[in-house]
């Protein structure tokens, strides 16, 4: 059976402290949002190199069963396209494999305007290999959803609201602004969801 982890895409924003984390010292934060979400995305790591021991103090302030999503850095997927791109992919792998098993997914957000480029993609993956873990690609460019790449995004999450194509048991959904809106929709592709992964 599926298992769906649901989350946020970070936890520190100052506007929760209203409805969640009230007069808790910012640096436990992460404590109150990994016993109140059973994932969380790390979105510093697409900005920045997250050190090591900032890692493993995520680990460990985390509760069991927890898991975490890592967006890929920004140099791969906006500057880099794609391209070249193994040595950056070892670092990133390397710096977060303090997380153990914690670690759930690699999320790649590629840009708005980078259109279908199979060439790369192709590269890509072949450079993901480096990395013993799930990998998301998120692709919002509309070019890339056609026939020829399809088989390339076996298990990929398409963008906007769209069901993945679902591979080896894992997806990832994101509701973008317009579907969180709506509640109807949201339980609908949520259902759907959690039906094509088999739970």
């Amino acid at each position: 059976m599926a298992r769906i982890y649901s989350g946020t895409s970070g936890w520190v924003y100052k506007t929760w402290r209203t409805h969640l984390y009230a007069d808790t010292p910012i640096k436990r934060w992460l404590h109150v949002a990994s016993n109140t979400f059973p994932s969380l995305e790390i979105n510093g790591s697409f900005y920045s190199q997250i050190s090591p021991a900032t890692y493993e103090r995520w680990r460990d302030d985390t509760p069991p069963g927890f898991r975490f999503a890592l967006k890929g850095h920004r140099f791969v997927t906006h500057y880099k396209r794609l391209r070249d791109c193994r040595d950056s992919i070892v670092r990133l792998r390397d710096q977060a494999s303090h997380l153990g098993g914690k670690l759930a997914a690699v999320v790649w957000q590629l840009p708005s305007t980078f259109g279908l480029a199979l060439d790369r993609l192709d590269d890509f993956l072949s450079a993901l290999a480096a990395w013993d873990v799930r990998h998301a690609i998120e692709l919002r460019h509309r070019s890339w959803f056609i026939a020829a790449a399809r088989g390339r995004r076996r298990g990929l999450p398409q963008r906007r609201a769209r069901l993945p194509d679902v591979a080896r048991g894992h997806g990832r959904l994101r509701l973008r602004p317009a579907a969180r809106a709506h509640p109807q929709v949201r339980v609908e592709l949520q259902r759907r969801f959690a039906a094509a992964l088999g739970g």
